[in-house]
Order: C-alpha cells, then sequence, then structure tokens
C-alpha cells in the first residue's frame, strides 16, 4: 500500500497487526511484530511525522531490547538506528547522543549484518550532533575515533563517503577552534584519500575540505598559499558534474581565491573571478548559490570602484541593487545594503555627489534602525560617505551635522569600521588605495575627538600627515591639508598632544 501513496492505510494496517498479536511471546511472532514495528516508524518518518516514528521506534527497544535471538536484536539495532535518524531530523541532539551511545554500547563489538556499517554511520551521526551543539572537542574525539577505525577500508563507497564527509568536518571543526595551523595537514590527508576521486559526493567533500583549507590560511595571513592550493587545474577538475552540493562547494572555493587575490592587491584578476562566479551560477535558485552569487557581485562592485572603474562600478551595484529590492531575509538585506554602498562610493569618485546622496540616504532610511553588526556597519559608512558629498557640495553645517551624528549614533561602531579599512590599505599603492586609507585615518581622528578621546586623534592625525605629506596625488593631499586644520584646531583647543 505505501508503494502507491497509501501510507497511512499501510500504518493503519501494521498497528492492526501489533495491537493483533502485539502480546504472543513465541518467537516468530516477536520477530513478526518487531520487524512491523520498525516498518510503522519508517512509514511514519516518511510522511514527516519524525515525532511518531521516534515513539513507535522506542516501543521497539523497550519492548525487545533484552531479547538475544538474532532477527529480534537486529530489528533493536534498526530501530535504533531510526531513533537517530528521526532525532536528527527534528535537531534533538542531546537525546540523539544518548541513543547514540546506547547503541554503540550494546552493538559495537558484534554489529547485526544489517543496516550495513551500523556502527560508522552512529559514529558520523554523533559526531554531527556534537558539532550541532558546539561540543567541537567532544566532535574532534569522535572523528579521531572514525579515523582509527575505518581510515583504511576504502575499498566501499559508503565507507568512502563517510570518511571524506569526516575529514571535511574535522577541518571545520578546527576553523571553529581557530586551531587555523592545524586545518591544511587534515585537508592534505582528504586530499590524498580522495582528490582524484570521480564520484560527485566525495568531489564536494574535497571541495569543502579545500574552502576550509584556504579560509585557515587566510586567516593566518598566507594569502599567496591560498591561490597555490586553489590552482586553476583543481577547480577544472572538481566541477566536471551537475550535482547541486558540488557545484555550490565548487562556487564557494572559487569566491575564496577571488577574495585571496584582493587581499593580495591583486584587484584586476579578483574582479575577473568574481564576474566569472556570477556568471557562471547566476542563474541558479538555491539558497546558498544566491548568496554567493550576489556576494560575488557586490564583490566586483567594490572592487570596480578600487580599480578606478567607477561608471562599470555604478552598472553592477545597480544590478545588486535592483536583485535584492525587496529583501525577504537578512542574507538579502545585507547584500541590498552592499550594493547600495558601493554605488555611493562610486558616484562619490565620479564626482556625482547629488546622485551619492540618494542613494547613501536611501541605505539610511532603509537600516538605520537595524541592529544587525553588518547592517550597522554600512550605515556608518553611508553617513561618513554622506559627510564626504556635502563637503564637496559646500553645505559644511549639514555635513557636521551628520558628522556628529554619526558620532553620536554609531561612535563606538564606527572605530573598528575605519580600522578595518586602515588595516585593508597598509600597504596601499595605487593612487585609489592611498586616498582611501587617508581619508580612513581622518575619519578615525575626527571620531577619537568626538569621543573625547583628543590625544589619540591627534596621534592618529600625526600618522596621516607623516605618511603622506609628499604624496603627489591632489586628493590625498587635500586630506593632508584637512588633516593639519583639523589638528591646530584640537591643540587650539587645549588637551592635545604636542
Amino acid at each position: 500500500m505505501a508503494r502507491i501513496g497509501r501510507i497511512q492505510d499501510a500504518i493503519a494496517v501494521r498497528r492492526d497487526l501489533d495491537g493483533r498479536f502485539g502480546a504472543v511471546n513465541t518467537k516468530a511472532v516477536r520477530r513478526l511484530v518487531a520487524a512491523s514495528l520498525n516498518k510503522t516508524a519508517q512509514l511514519l518518518g516518511q510522511s514527516g511525522d519524525h515525532r511518531g516514528a521516534l515513539a513507535v521506534y522506542g516501543k521497539v527497544v523497550d519492548r525487545f531490547g533484552a531479547d538475544i535471538e538474532p532477527e529480534t536484536r537486529q530489528s533493536v539495532a534498526l530501530a535504533l538506528h531510526g531513533k537517530i535518524n528521526a532525532l536528527q531530523n527534528i535537531e534533538c541532539y542531546p537525546e540523539l547522543i544518548e541513543v547514540a551511545d546506547e547503541l554503540l554500547k550494546h552493538f559495537v563489538e558484534a554489529p547485526p549484518p544489517e543496516p550495513p556499517h551500523l556502527v560508522l554511520d552512529t559514529l558520523v551521526s554523533k559526531a554531527k550532533a556534537l558539532e550541532g551543539l558546539g561540543d567541537t572537542e567532544n566532535a574532534i574525539a569522535v572523528v579521531d575515533e572514525i579515523v582509527r577505525s575505518y581510515g583504511c577500508e576504502e575499498d566501499n563507497l559508503r565507507v568512502r563517503e563517510k570518511l571524506a564527509y569526516t575529514f571535511d568536518l574535522h577541518a571545520r571543526l578546527l576553523l571553529r577552534m581557530h586551531s587555523y595551523e592545524r586545518v591544511p595537514a587534515v585537508v592534505d590527508d582528504l586530499l590524498r584519500r580522495f582528490g582524484d576521486a570521480a564520484e560527485p559526493g566525495l568531489r564536494a567533500y574535497v571541495a569543502s575540505g579545500l574552502n576550509s583549507k584556504a579560509l585557515a590560511l587566510g586567516n593566518l595571513g598566507h594569502w599567496q598559499a591560498v591561490i597555490e592550493a586553489l590552482d586553476d587545474g583543481t577547480i577544472e577538475r572538481l566541477e566536471v558534474d551537475a550535482m547541486p552540493k558540488l557545484r555550490e562547494a565548487v562556487a564557494r572555493v572559487v569566491g575564496m581565491k577571488a577574495f585571496a587575490f584582493r587581499r593580495l592587491g591583486e584587484l584586476e584578476l579578483s574582479a575577473a573571478l568574481f564576474s566569472q562566479l556570477a556568471e557562471r551560477y547566476g542563474e541558479e535558485d538555491s539558497a546558498g548559490m544566491r548568496e554567493l552569487v550576489s556576494h560575488a557581485l557586490t564583490q566586483k562592485a567594490e572592487l570596480l570602484v578600487a580599480m578606478g572603474e567607477n561608471a562599470q562600478g555604478v552598472v553592477v551595484s545597480d544590478a545588486v541593487i535592483e536583485r535584492f529590492s525587496d529583501p525577504v531575509d537578512r542574507q538579502e538585506e545585507r547584500r541590498l545594503a552592499d550594493g547600495l554602498g558601493a554605488k555611493g562610493m562610486a558616484l562619490i569618485d565620479e564626482a556625482r555627489y547629488e546622485e551619492a546622496l540618494e542613494t547613501v540616504d536611501e541605505l539610511i532610511e532603509r537600516f538605520e534602525d537595524a541592529q544587525d553588526s553588518a547592517l550597522r556597519r554600512q550605515v556608518t559608512i553611508a553617513l561618513a560617505n554622506k559627510v564626504t558629498a556635502l563637503e564637496h557640495l559646500n553645505q559644511p553645517g549639514e555635513a557636521a551635522r551628520t558628522f556628529e551624528d554619526m558620532v553620536m549614533r554609531f561612535g563606538a561602531e564606527a572605530l573598528p569600521m575605519f580600522d578595518a579599512t586602515i588595516g585593508k590599505f597598509t600597504g596601499a599603492s595605487t593612487a585609489k588605495e592611498r586616498e582611501a586609507l587617508a581619508s580612513a585615518l581622518y575619519g578615525k581622528a575626527r571620531s577619537l575627538d568626538e569621543l573625547g578621546r583628543r590625544d589619540e586623534a591627534v596621534l592618529t592625525l600625526d600618522e596621516l600627515i607623516t605618511r603622506f605629506k609628499a604624496d603627489e596625488n591632489s586628493a590625498v593631499q587635500e586630506v593632508v591639508s584637512e588633516a593639519s586644520d583639523a589638528r591646530e584646531r584640537m591643540l587650539d583647543v587645549g588637551g592635545g598632544t604636542t
């Protein structure tokens, strides 16, 4: 009956069987009832009633758990395994770990023939649950046990998939612990075992592992090593299949490589890769792919502005804004804010100050009450850009009020924003990068002054002036001149460093 979609009818029949024969104590009937209850639980799970399935699996364990007859014992193992799957579906991790430990206690030494790889599946499920609970150290302990017990059994595809997942999980757990220096070795082991695998599922884990390795190397500041780890040949070998999970994993690798080029100052290469990502995966409709594509577009827009290609930056930003004009979740709100922010920067660089004001005002109006830190950062940047636009439009009074508003509302948050920009352009070489660095130092100094930290403000201005006083770029010299005037005003008021 279940095969033709009459799941509820099938469940009713099996429940009737339990009602009629559940109290019969012969071995044959007990085997039949235990197997029938398991099938009932499976049907409940297929219908989406995972809690109902849990209850029935629990009945099997309670009623037959002490049975030593092999076939009934196998039904108990299947019921415990089914409970684990049901608990995983409802994300009830503490109870899942308890059931996994019960299964391992009774079956690790002599597992039944069905289901195959019962102990391996249970260990993997336990590691996933510990990850879900944030218990990283115990999750890694289970991962180590899996590798010790099954690391040499790579002939069976199911075992290979579980092992590949385990290495990928290990790398992600180490990232969560900030143990960045340990991640590359784990991923290299994954690559050694499965780097040439033909199966799409295995290649998806390899791609995910490579992304973890890149993240670890990036956090260690080894951006050139990121580029080397994510060479074009490796990426091409990974994506030769249309499997959605694999395509998304490869897209993340491409995005990570593009970001590494950006951190190394290779802006053209970075923009080209982000553009490639957006073009290749732009029609994908999964939430993960939509996020990756939108991030690539906003990154491309920012890079175009940084390279002085402001007109093209406006075009790409408009595409992002149109794509997320009616955001449905936090991620889409962030991408819309990114698009508006990039467009505002591009318009300022194009000296289209009235249009820039309209753009940053839209960003501020939409997100000024947001609690999300990423959105608040974009509002802070928008207010800083609004100050710049107003100053260029010869509205110093309004510019001053806007700056005071920014410091009053976001003062504590504005400083990290300026520091992030300063860190990003510390090794600035192009005129645009030097202007961005000088502007960030100036903005930080003004914010420090408004927050009553005048000594730090003067020291920041001193750093700006010393670094850029001989710069030949006129825009940078304009910032230096404003910084010198601000420094004199601060010292005249008193309390500054001489």
